[in-house]
């Protein structure tokens, strides 16, 4: 019985999320966010922009990855 709950995972750390992004890469109740830094300067070199999910949990998955030393002010719009 689908109760309309849904879950979002939020990951933010050096490594991507790849672990839990793949577990629920076809599931729409399980929105998977990973922040990390880029897959091309650290393993486990996944989670480009273009892992979206697949089947019926396309769009379900949202990597931002970051190039090593990214700070906070990239968060920050203009000056603070």
């Amino acid at each position: 019985m689908d109760l309309g709950f849904r879950v979002m995972y939020l990951d933010i750390d050096a490594h991507h999320g790849d672990g839990v992004q793949w577990a629920f890469y076809e599931e729409p109740r399980v929105l998977t966010v990973s922040f990390h830094q880029d897959g091309r300067t650290l393993f486990p070199g996944t989670g480009s922009v273009t892992e979206i999910g697949r089947g019926k949990g396309l769009g379900y998955a949202v990597n931002v990855p970051m190039l090593p030393g990214t700070g906070d002010d990239v968060f920050w719009e203009g000056k603070r």
